[in-house]
């Protein structure tokens, strides 16, 4: 293990209509301020040509790289690499992409971007200093939301607003995912390698359980949550999103898989502890007052509108009474 690396897996299980994105997707690491990154690239079915597209791509961001190949047919350019997993067709394999991706990550601290997001220049730089500083495993950056649309060259970003999250700790993690797979390091030193490991039984959602298995054993720091660190893109089709708030346009065939995937992930939370700090519980607690008084104002202003409504009516019936006897 490389003591001061940082290794990303970028998973890409499409063929040839998908290296746009993922050129930004891998120039954006290659943009990265801190200076010691590996980005290891694994591939779902890729042909030939897929593998050499993507290799070219890395060429063109690391010119001084060196590339190798070993017995295994494994593809090396410098510290970075690309692994090629083949799996049945018309699997879903996100799981099993990462996990491949671990296996072959050489740093200390690691982390993960679809072919299709971003990361920020300084997003390692800033949240590896937090790991440095704590005791903490993970730390969580924030995201923007980039909105794209179909373009003559693929997809093009046409709004890009915050990701303003209203969870923000792990008590909230525990009650629904609010962080980005790509807006969070972990530090694989202070880790149960045991949890380094996504559930390949899930086709959904597998991001979410890696973290709440995290969450079981090891501290959070979210320091920087209201700082974008990422770029969370959404296109327009609906094709990477999960089926909320587009269900209809998503399909029911994918609507279906989902809800049972939420209903494993229920279950699991039913049973499963995290560990919270004493501030973390403390603005929980916090925030369970404030809900609770925020909802009796807002039923006494209920009750005055009422009062007031009823008020009214009482002067539109003496109004018509007074002017019925001056008549």
């Amino acid at each position: 293990m490389n003591s001061g690396q940082i290794s990303t897996i970028v998973r890409y299980h499409l063929d040839q209509h998908g290296l746009g994105l993922l050129q930004q997707a891998l120039a954006s690491l290659a943009g990265q301020e801190y200076p010691d990154c590996q980005t290891v690239v694994v591939v779902q079915n890729g042909s030939q040509q897929t593998v050499d597209a993507v290799m070219q791509i890395l060429a063109a961001l690391y010119p001084e790289a060196d590339r190798t190949e070993d017995e295994r047919g494994q593809i090396a350019l410098g510290p970075h690499k690309l692994v090629r997993v083949t799996v049945p067709p018309g699997e879903d394999a996100r799981a099993a992409l990462l996990n491949h991706g671990l296996e072959q990550a050489d740093g200390r601290y690691v982390a993960f971007l679809d072919y299709d997001d971003i990361i920020y220049p300084e997003a390692y730089r800033l949240l590896i200093d937090t790991l440095e500083k704590t005791t903490d495993a993970i730390a969580v950056g924030g995201a923007n939301y980039a909105l794209m649309r179909r373009a003559e060259d693929g997809f093009e970003t046409y709004r890009t607003i915050p990701f303003l999250p209203y969870r923000k700790g792990l008590p909230d993690l525990c009650h629904k995912n609010f962080i980005p797979i790509h807006t969070y390091v972990i530090d694989r030193s202070r880790v149960n390698p045991r949890l380094l490991r996504f559930d390949e039984s899930f086709s959904r959602a597998e991001d979410y359980i890696f973290l709440l298995g995290l969450a079981g054993e090891h501290t959070f720091n979210f320091t920087h949550l209201m700082a974008p660190v990422a770029e969370y893109r959404m296109r327009d089709d609906c094709s990477n999103t999960h089926p909320h708030p587009w269900l209809e346009q998503a399909g029911s065939d994918k609507a279906d898989e989902w809800n049972s995937q939420i209903g494993r992930i229920h279950a699991m939370k039913s049973a499963m502890y995290a560990r919270v700090n004493v501030q973390e519980l403390s603005d929980l607690l916090n925030e369970i007052s404030f809900l609770r008084t925020l909802q009796r104002s807002s039923r006494l202003v209920d009750y005055s509108l009422k009062a007031l409504r009823l008020a009214y009516r009482a002067y539109q019936q003496i109004s018509r009474s007074i002017a019925a006897i001056f008549r």
